[in-house]
């Protein structure tokens, strides 16, 4: 793997995070804090019905705080910071930004890159409703280092197409 990203040649382009309200609950932080604060309502009804029936009103203060317990270790078991947040096109190879650090890759150090698409459809009384179509990719090297592509970087389809063409494998559908 190259360690320098001025070994990669001139600057060809640049994936930034993706912006607006996608962008933001994208960011590790926001996504572990909107679990939490979730957890604590969930966590509230156990609570409230324990309190209603066997009379503990201790159970309204412990059972929030087990259900915030709870779905903060999820959301770190998740492990949002493991996608690439941005990612810089050389003539040589390109750079991802992610928790780990920056890395630098030249172009036949890829292996393979694996793409899935969903269409989310929410079936309604009026007929089906057309969401967003997610975009997940993984991306693996020679020494079988994984780099985890999805929508918090702009137009990742079009960058999933601009590695794989330039680093001439080909993007395979995961099983």
């Amino acid at each position: 793997m190259a360690t320098d990203p001025a070994d990669l040649g001139s600057h060809l382009g640049t994936y930034r995070p993706s912006g607006g309200f996608t962008g933001f609950q994208n960011r590790p932080p926001v996504r572990t804090a909107l679990l939490t604060v979730a957890g604590l309502f969930v966590g509230l009804i156990p609570g409230l019905f324990v309190a209603l029936i066997a009379d503990l009103w201790p159970a309204l203060i412990v059972g929030p705080l087990l259900g915030a317990v709870a779905a903060f270790l999820w959301a770190r078991r998740l492990n949002f910071e493991a996608a690439v947040t941005e990612a810089r096109l050389h003539e040589r190879g390109v750079v991802f930004v992610d928790a780990r650090g920056t890395h630098a890759l030249t172009w036949d150090r890829i292996a393979s890159i694996e793409g899935k698409h969903v269409q989310n459809i929410a079936r309604t009384p009026v007929g089906d409703v057309k969401g967003v179509t997610t975009h997940t990719y993984t991306l693996r090297t020679l020494d079988g280092t994984g780099f985890w592509l999805d929508d918090r970087v702009d137009n990742v389809a079009g960058l999933a197409e601009a590695v794989a063409r330039a680093s001439g494998v080909t993007v395979t559908p995961m099983v």
